[in-house]
């Protein structure tokens, strides 16, 4: 079915539905939510830790699991929502990124259909090919693999600009940006908010 709004991209609800199948009880795509979010929570530890090797190097073992403890990545992964899927095809991206693995491009493709911000990880991969790549014939197949895991984001957006001419909507998120609202020093205070804000208060008002 086409949906009826194309702010949430479809990758997650895509894994909770095909999981559900096999899930027990009597909500199984909530659970499967739960499932999604417990394994890829576990997992993105060890990427955050192997991908951190790479940049700051040993001391990344102990950065990984704080990181992962961080009162709003706890609080996100029991809501089936996008957030835990994001840093784990975020992470396992940067992973294969740094292997200079041709798979990077799949796991990009998969966190861009996440969602929308996580695009920017398929040029990144694609410049990081540019620079470390040698021969016409590896560059230009880098060229094809982010057209290709650029080709679902794509397909969305015509979706979604075709079903605005119908409603005669604005796209999503572009709201919330206009006239600048959102942009400058507001924009800084929601980083922080979302972050480290919930991190620095006393265990009373965090509570």
């Amino acid at each position: 079915k086409v949906p009826s709004t194309f702010k949430r991209l479809p990758m997650v609800g895509l894994m909770q539905v095909l999981l559900s199948k096999v899930m027990p009880g009597d909500q199984p795509v909530l659970t499967a939510g739960w499932v999604i979010n417990a394994a890829f929570g576990a997992l993105s530890v060890v990427l955050l830790w192997r991908v951190g090797k790479r940049i700051i190097g040993d001391s990344a073992i102990w950065v990984a699991p704080l990181a992962m403890l961080n009162p709003w990545v706890l609080r996100s992964q029991v809501n089936p929502i996008a957030e835990t899927s994001m840093i784990f095809f975020t992470l396992l991206t940067f992973f294969f990124m740094f292997r200079n693995s041709w798979w990077v491009y799949l796991f990009a493709c998969f966190a861009s259909m996440v969602r929308y911000e996580c695009a920017a990880l398929i040029p990144i991969a694609f410049v990081m090919d540019m620079i470390k790549r040698k021969g016409l014939k590896q560059r230009l197949r880098a060229l094809l693999w982010a057209a290709l895991a650029s080709a679902p984001m794509a397909l969305w957006l015509i979706g979604m600009r075709l079903s605005l001419k119908k409603t005669d909507a604005s796209l999503p998120y572009v709201s919330h940006f206009r006239g600048g609202t959102r942009l400058g020093m507001e924009y800084v205070q929601t980083l922080w908010d979302t972050t480290f804000k919930y991190m620095l208060q006393l265990p009373g008002a965090a509570k």
